[in-house]
């Protein structure tokens, strides 16, 4: 049986990595323990797992309150992520972010969840424009209108924000949005609804 190759990174690459650690606050450290090695610690990971990191595409920080939890604290930010541009699935839910903007050059994001946070706006997501799937429900998103130009987006989750209107979501969206979940709000109506679905050729689902 043909042995599979490992791939080591290069001692240029492994300085980089250490270089990002030691710059990590001590909730990020603790936070890449837990949800890689179930452990409490802010000490360094190991090579092969600060390697892991740089390249995997895909993480999930879902946060003590999630129905599956894989960390015990919260976060506040992003920084942890910012320099991690190999994302295309970002799963950061149940934590405490108040903005998106430090995801903007994120671009080859293709799947971003960031449900049950203190989200107020969804400023930073502008040019995610290659984004499939966007679930932000339960925060505090009022505008829709940075989703103007994801015209990719087959399934928007959005219920349970205040929001105002559907404004950002558009006809341009329908030939690929299968899913736009939204409920009535105290300023958009169901009759605000139904004019938005009779004009753009997208059905609302509840949920």
């Amino acid at each position: 049986m043909e042995q599979q190759t490992i791939e080591t990174p290069s001692p240029e690459l492994l300085s980089q990595y250490h270089a990002w650690w030691a710059g990590l606050s001590n909730p990020w450290k603790i936070a890449f323990n837990e949800t890689l090695r179930q452990l409490s610690t802010t000490d360094t990971l190991p090579d092969a797992l600060l390697h892991q990191v740089w390249t995997s595409p895909v993480l999930r920080f879902a946060g003590p309150g999630a129905p599956y939890p894989n960390m015990t604290i919260q976060l506040d930010d992003l920084d942890g992520v910012l320099a991690l541009k190999q994302l295309q699935i970002f799963v950061f839910s149940f934590q405490n972010i108040q903005s998106l903007k430090p995801l903007a050059n994120h671009t080859g994001l293709k799947s971003l969840f960031v449900f049950n946070n203190q989200l107020r706006s969804l400023e930073g997501v502008e040019n995610l424009v290659h984004l499939k799937e966007f679930y932000f429900q339960a925060n505090q998103i009022e505008s829709l209108q940075p989703l103007a130009q994801l015209t990719q987006l087959q399934t928007i989750y959005a219920s349970d924000n205040p929001l105002r209107s559907l404004e950002g979501v558009s006809a341009a969206h329908a030939g690929a949005l299968k899913q736009f979940y939204v409920l009535p709000t105290e300023h958009l109506t169901d009759a605000m609804v139904m004019a938005f679905e009779r004009e753009c050729g997208i059905r609302c689902l509840k949920g």
